[in-house]
C-alpha cells in the first residue's frame, strides 16, 4: 500500500520512476517489438477528471515524482526507436493503493501495431476438397487368382498385383469381362462402384451387381468369382479389367499444419476471405473438376508449385482498444 501521509500532492498523475516492457509479441518469438507499461498515482476522486484518455500518445520525456525522466537508463537507439513508435495508450488498470483508499495506483498500457506480419503455426482439421481428374483414366488388368468375395459385408476384393497402387480409395470404377467367344458367350458387364480400400495388391469394392451382356442375366457372386479366377474356363473364357474414367477423391476432413499470419491494427481492417472453389453460377462446391473455378488443372498446377490458400475464415480478436487479425494459410494438397 502507498504511505499518502508523505505529502506529496496526489491531485494530478505522479508516476513512479521506472517504466517495464510488455512482451506482447514473444508469442510469436519476437522479442524486437514490444508494448510499455508505466504506473502513476492519483488521487481517487481526482482520476475520472486527470485520467489520460485512450488514443494518448506516449510522452517519452515523462518525469517521475522526483523529476527524473523515466525513460532515462536506455541506449539512445532505443530511445529513438520508442519515440517513432508511435506508441498510445490502449489499456489503464487502477486498483486501491492506500491505506485510506484514497489513492489509486494506475498501470498504463501503451501500445502499438507493428507494421509487420508475425507468423505462428497451428495443427487443425480442416476441409479437403475433392477432386475429379478426367487425365486420371485408367485401365488395369485383374489376376486370374486371389480373387475373393465377403458375403457379409456383400464386397469383392479384386487382385490387381502391383497395378493396385493406381487406385485410390473413393474412385469409381467398373469392372468388365471380356469374353474371348463373343459368338457363344457374352462379356461381363457391371455398374459402377467407390473403391472401399486400397491394399499393396487389392482393391476392395461394393458389389457391382454384374450381368451378361447379351440376356441381362446376373451373374452370382459365386458364379463371378469362377470368372474372375478362370476355374470354370470351359464354359466362360475371357479377361477382367478395371477402369477409372477419372481420378477421383471424395471430399473429407484432414488434420495439417497451418501457416498463421497475424497482424495488429489500430481500426477494424479489412477481411480477407476464406478460399472455397465455385461452380459456373458461383455457388460452393466442394469438388474441384473442369467445371469449377479453379479448375482440375489449374488446382494441379497450384499443388505442383505448393501455393498456399486461406484455409479458414479470417479471425478478428480485440486486444484493449486494438485489433488482432489472424489469417491460416494452408498449402494446396
Amino acid at each position: 500500500m502507498l504511505d499518502d501521509s508523505k505529502g506529496i500532492n496526489f491531485n494530478s498523475p505522479v508516476y513512479a520512476d521506472t517504466f517495464r516492457r510488455n512482451w506482447e509479441f514473444e508469442q510469436y518469438k519476437n522479442q524486437e517489438h514490444y508494448w510499455l507499461e508505466l504506473d502513476y498515482y492519483i488521487m481517487r476522486d481526482a482520476w475520472e477528471a486527470e485520467r489520460h484518455p485512450y488514443g494518448t500518445e506516449l510522452d517519452v520525456d515523462i518525469k517521475d515524482a522526483m523529476g527524473r525522466p523515466i525513460f532515462r537508463d536506455i541506449s539512445a537507439d532505443e530511445r529513438e526507436a520508442i519515440s517513432s513508435r508511435g506508441y498510445r495508450l490502449i489499456n489503464a488498470a487502477k486498483t486501491i493503493a492506500s491505506n485510506n483508499e484514497a489513492v489509486y495506483k494506475v498501470t498504463e498500457l501503451y501500445g502499438y501495431a507493428p507494421d509487420m506480419k508475425f507468423i505462428k503455426y497451428t495443427n487443425e482439421a480442416i476441409p479437403r476438397f475433392g477432386t475429379e481428374d478426367p487425365a486420371g483414366a485408367i485401365t488395369e488388368t485383374v489376376v486370374a487368382s486371389g480373387n475373393s468375395y465377403n458375403a457379409s459385408w456383400e464386397r469383392y476384393t479384386i487382385n490387381l498385383g502391383e497395378k493396385a497402387g493406381n487406385f485410390r480409395v473413393g474412385d469409381m470404377v467398373t469392372i468388365f469381362g471380356l469374353t474371348k467367344d463373343i459368338a457363344n458367350w457374352s462379356n461381363v458387364i457391371a455398374k459402377p462402384v467407390a473403391v472401399y480400400k486400397v491394399s499393396d495388391t487389392t482393391i476392395e469394392v461394393p458389389d457391382f451387381q454384374p450381368t451378361y451382356s447379351k440376356s441381362g442375366n446376373s451373374i452370382s457372386p459365386a458364379n463371378m468369382l469362377k470368372k474372375l479366377n478362370r476355374t470354370e474356363t470351359w464354359w466362360w473364357d475371357g479377361t477382367f479389367t478395371v477402369s477409372r474414367d477419372i481420378s477421383s477423391r471424395a471430399a473429407g476432413n484432414v488434420k495439417v499444419a497451418l501457416r498463421n499470419e497475424i497482424t495488429y491494427h489500430y481500426e477494424v481492417p479489412e477481411m480477407e476471405e476464406r478460399f472455397t472453389p465455385v461452380d459456373s453460377t458461383g455457388l460452393e462446391v466442394d469438388i474441384i473438376n473442369l467445371a469449377t473455378t479453379p479448375n482440375i488443372g489449374t488446382w494441379k498446377e497450384m499443388i505442383a508449385n505448393r501455393e498456399e490458400v486461406i484455409a479458414t475464415d479470417p479471425e478478428l480478436e480485440d486486444v484493449y482498444t486494438m485489433y488482432k487479425k489472424t489469417v491460416k494459410y494452408t498449402r494446396c494438397r
